[in-house]
């Protein structure tokens, strides 16, 4: 299994960070989880070929994490010599079916012309199997008003979870609990900490419940420093801890 992050930033442009978004490779697959602007080029750069990225997780539907959704559908629809072939499954949170509807709206031409798409709508304790020999379990996340899932994608040997924005909460302790590794975000130090989002101590609090040992930070907020929120967090528990970087592959 393997993580490569396509952006660690926030809904705020810095140029070393961008929108949320990472891919898991586990078998054959490509799961990709959010997307935010960009995504796609980004994927590119790595080497992914998008038509073999044929399910997409979503956390929320918050633009930061979901813009790139109508880049998909249009190039699955429009990109030469005829766009996508094979299906396409979309999961998320309780919202999806109308998300969709309402991206369709505003751009008649993403509607699928020749694949086939199929949208699912996931709560919490639900999972989904792929036929490459992964299983994806959802969790609820506490992110504000908005109807937010956790994820933890396994495969016979390894797991990754994927916190997406969210406070602590009991329900991503356990997700986490026996990971290899937690991508999780932290928005802010301590002192300004956001509400709907994590900052050191409330993810040393989930280090310290789930027995997690690795932890990627991502979902930094200008002008924090990643480094000097990842140093935060080592001083407050006993797992390595470090920020997440664009266009890094991580192996699991």
């Amino acid at each position: 299994m393997r993580v490569m992050i396509l952006g660690t930033g926030t809904l705020v442009p810095a140029p070393e960070h961008g929108t949320s978004g990472l891919v898991v490779t586990a078998g054959k697959d490509n799961l990709l989880f959010d997307g935010g602007s960009g995504t796609l080029y980004r994927a590119s750069r790595l080497g992914l070929d998008w038509r073999e990225m044929a399910h997409i997780f979503y956390t929320h539907y918050h633009p930061d994490h979901s813009l790139d959704l109508v880049s998909i559908l249009f190039a699955s629809n429009y990109a030469p010599p005829e766009g996508r072939g094979d299906d396409l499954k979309i999961y998320g949170p309780e919202g999806l079916k109308d998300f969709f509807a309402a991206v369709s709206r505003a751009w008649p031409s993403v509607v699928p012309k020749k694949y086939n798409l199929y949208l699912r709508e996931l709560t919490s304790g639900e999972s989904v199997e792929g036929s490459a020999g992964w299983k994806v379990f959802a969790a609820q996340a506490s992110h504000g008003d908005a109807l937010a899932l956790a994820y933890r994608v396994t495969d016979s040997r390894r797991s990754v979870v994927y916190s997406g924005d969210t406070e602590y909460s009991v329900a991503l302790a356990e997700l986490a609990q026996g990971a290899d590794l937690i991508i999780c975000e932290c928005s802010t130090d301590d002192a300004h900490k956001a509400p709907g989002h994590l900052s050191p101590s409330g993810i040393a609090r989930i280090v310290e419940e789930s027995g997690v040992e690795r932890v990627l930070l991502t979902h930094v907020y200008p002008p924090f420093n990643p480094e000097e929120l990842a140093l935060q967090c080592r001083r407050m528990c006993g797992a390595s801890v470090e920020a997440a970087r664009d266009m890094s592959i991580y192996k699991i």
